[in-house]
């Protein structure tokens, strides 16, 4: 499969996503004329994009597949992307790939997240970069800091990257059962979050996917009380780490850039969504939705279940 056909299947999926099924049909049969690849990668992206009532969840639909991709492209692991000496991968999801890397000036770890421009689609490369675009606007202790983003040659394309703080930790709710943290620690890690969702907030950005794994907390050693890093000093309780704004957008979007695109679809976790989330309100959109899904965590953190069962 070629670069050129993933990115016309890719412009094509943009094209016929928002139709009806009848003119959906008609469309790709005269798009792709006697392009059978090319009809059944579009079709394949079709059938797997969430329509209606469906919620959109990391990972599905053409975002999914553009990680499929980017795995069969990719191969062996860079040595270097950019300035940064690549040192293993970490994970990878819908937008790309997040490699552990090393700066070389100032030496330091990094997180380094890397996309591929020519095999995403366009609402794929136009989140990945706003996400680094919010981010950098962000400056708080409770907040993964961006340091740098760009891009580098790969082949005969390029692919994009932006380069953040490397946060060693575990996801608050972990972090909370393997310290066996009473009650009171507990409320307190999570009034820590608030206050970096507060800061975040009146930058006028909204996550709006707040959820445990999303939320990884740097602890001092037991032989140490105290740390510093940055401007916060991190005792034995920890400081959260809030990562993944992928699908945060503005509190006055009056573009609608970091709107999902696609009619009747919704962005984020379904066990954290507030009731005008799940429902795709996006006039009732706001800061409350944030607010809620934070009670969902504190739900969590403090009981060790989720507050809906959500099994099957």
């Amino acid at each position: 499969m070629t670069a050129e056909l993933r990115r016309r299947a890719f412009e094509l999926f943009d094209e016929l996503c928002d139709l009806d099924e009848p003119e959906r049909t008609t469309a790709l049969d005269t798009s792709c004329g006697s392009n059978t690849e090319l009809k059944a990668m579009v079709t394949r992206m079709l059938r797997s994009d969430p329509r209606g009532d469906t919620v959109l969840l990391p990972g599905e639909g053409a975002v999914a597949l553009a990680a499929e991709l980017i795995e069969e492209e990719q191969g062996s692991m860079p040595d270097r992307i950019g300035r940064y000496r690549v040192i293993r991968e970490i994970g990878r999801g819908g937008m790309g790939v997040v490699y552990e890397a090393e700066q070389d000036e100032p030496r330091r770890r990094v997180a380094v997240k890397v996309i591929r421009d020519g095999i995403a689609s366009k609402e794929v490369v136009r989140r990945f970069r706003r996400e680094w675009q919010l981010l950098g606007r962000l400056h708080h202790p409770g907040i993964a800091q961006v340091f740098e983003a760009g891009s580098y040659a790969l082949g005969d394309a390029r692919r994009s990257y932006y380069a953040m703080e490397y946060i060693e930790g575990l996801p608050i709710h972990e972090h909370s059962d393997a310290r066996s943290f009473t009650i009171e620690q507990r409320v307190e890690l999570i009034a820590r979050v608030c206050d970096a969702v507060q800061y975040a907030h009146q930058k006028g950005i909204l996550h709006r996917d707040l959820k445990t794994a999303n939320v990884l907390v740097v602890a001092a050693s037991d032989e140490v009380t105290t740390s510093k890093t940055g401007s916060s000093i991190i005792d034995l309780i920890g400081q959260p780490k809030i990562v993944d704004f992928g699908i945060a957008r503005l509190t006055e979007d009056t573009e609608g850039v970091t709107q999902h695109t696609h009619i009747g679809q919704i962005m984020g976790s379904l066990a954290s969504m507030s009731p005008e989330q799940l429902a795709g309100d996006r006039d009732n959109i706001d800061t409350r939705t944030d607010v809620y899904a934070i009670g969902v965590m504190l739900y969590r953190v403090l009981s060790g279940r989720a507050p809906h069962d959500l099994t099957g």
